[in-house]
């Protein structure tokens, strides 16, 4: 139905336009200028309003790199994008990128073309990463872990560097201290648990029971149904932790998800919420800190600090990928034409893990990313780039207590997404003459 409808609305917008030409989107770089398909969304609006479109491929500038698109993460930052007023628009939307570096700015050294790399974007800025290609700052982009796919990198950034952010930079958990995790069978929950674990907590995981077995597998120790009353839930923590409330709480849901988790909370104890807020008397009662974590914010903040510390964030997740303390949640996958439909699908709620998009077939990335990289003999330790520095070595994890990894678990998403349209029924648009982008408006950068 929504590529029926994009290629009637194709169809009405050629008429009555027969003496102008449509042009990419996106003001033109150069003589060279090359194109790319791209999902725009022209003004705020629905996930339906996305149209798959030609865009001019943009040129990094300072502190920028352009990467090829292998593989993006679908998070529900993505559909919320959809409704921003306050933020760029046209714009290209996809928030988590895995791919390989094909041109740098101006300044960049940390980075080479060929290098595997994956990020997660300024969402409030135009190129995000459901396009063939995308732009990011290289101070916020990390190298993809040893032994990972380009998918599973696409599944890390938003979701993972959210998590870590939480329980180390926020509430600071201990060995020996307790957390409840709501929503564990989410993205973040995913992450949140694992993390927990290694550095020696007890986690109560609260989610919906079809998802309480993967729960259980990534290493909670208690899982709390969603589906049951609260008191009920409540009277459980207390039966298996002594009759002890909890040190901390993330909420991954919502306002009243946020207000529950309060009474799970001992005095003085601190409570994380992604985006609910919660009233100052309900907080005083017991002396509870509270804590929100707004990953993008450290992009749209100007601090270089905030920026690095993202990739710190990144490359501290990383080691403890290469090292096989951590794995990527349960992944479902579609297609790059199957973006607008799976986004609808995370959005009812209906996603278990991580939901990837595969921008090149997972059997050809591998190869399509050696083909990017650069000479071998540029690939030699001894050679460098013209005017290129070292490279820095990569950041070493954080000191926490890693007790022995979780037991690893291969398992696949069930989520079977619609085929996609054959290339050539897919009907990608130009901009229309008039359009922001058609009139060269810059983007802001």
């Amino acid at each position: 139905f929504f590529f029926v409808t994009l290629f009637l609305l194709v169809i009405s917008m050629g008429q009555g336009q027969s003496d102008e030409i449509d042009e990419p989107y996106g003001p033109c770089p150069g003589d060279d200028a090359q194109t790319m398909k791209a999902f725009v969304m022209e003004a705020p609006g629905d996930i339906s309003d996305m149209k798959l479109a030609s865009v001019y491929i943009p040129k990094p500038a300072e502190g920028e790199i352009r990467v090829k698109v292998m593989a993006a993460g679908l998070n529900p930052v993505d559909y919320k994008r959809c409704l921003f007023t306050d933020a760029d628009f046209p714009c290209i939307l996809g928030a988590d990128v895995a791919g390989v570096v094909t041109e740098l700015g101006s300044d960049v050294t940390q980075f080479r073309v060929g290098d595997r790399v994956h990020f997660h974007a300024n969402v409030r800025k135009q190129y995000g990463g459901f396009a063939e290609f995308a732009q990011t700052t290289a101070a916020t982009t990390v190298r993809i872990p040893e032994g990972l796919s380009f998918a599973e990198a696409a599944a890390i950034p938003c979701a993972g560097w959210t998590a870590y952010l939480v329980l180390y930079h926020k509430l600071k958990v201990q060995a020996g201290q307790s957390i409840l995790i709501t929503g564990a069978g989410g993205g973040v929950g995913c992450f949140a648990i694992q993390l927990a674990k290694l550095s020696g907590l007890t986690v109560f995981a609260s989610t919906q029971p079809h998802k309480a077995d993967y729960v259980k597998s990534l290493g909670a120790d208690h899982v709390l149904s969603s589906n049951e009353a609260d008191d009920v839930n409540l009277q459980t923590v207390l039966e298996v932790n002594n009759g002890a409330l909890l040190d901390h709480a993330l909420d991954t849901v919502g306002p009243d998800s946020a207000l529950n988790a309060l009474r799970y909370l001992k005095l003085h104890g601190n409570l994380c919420s992604l985006a609910a807020l919660v009233s100052d008397a309900d907080l005083f009662a017991k002396g509870i800190s509270l804590h929100y974590v707004n990953i993008g914010g450290m992009h749209q903040s100007n601090s270089i600090a905030a920026k690095l510390s993202l990739a710190q964030i990144g490359g501290d997740m990383g080691a403890l990928f290469a090292t096989k303390q951590l794995r990527v949640p349960i992944m479902e996958a579609c297609s790059f034409e199957q973006i607008p439909v799976a986004l609808e699908t995370l959005r009812a709620g209906q996603v278990q893990g991580k939901l990837v998009a595969n921008f090149v077939p997972p059997e050809k990335q591998e190869a399509e990313a050696a083909a990017l990289a650069l000479p071998p003999v540029l690939k030699s330790p001894e050679a460098t780039l013209p005017g290129a520095q070292a490279a820095p070595a990569p950041p070493s994890p954080s000191q926490h207590p890693l007790p022995p990894p979780v037991p690893q678990q291969q398992t696949t998403g069930a989520h079977a997404y619609p085929p996609p349209p054959q290339p050539q029924q897919i009907p990608v648009q130009t901009a229309p003459a008039g359009s922001m982008w058609h009139t060269g408006q810059p983007l802001v950068q």
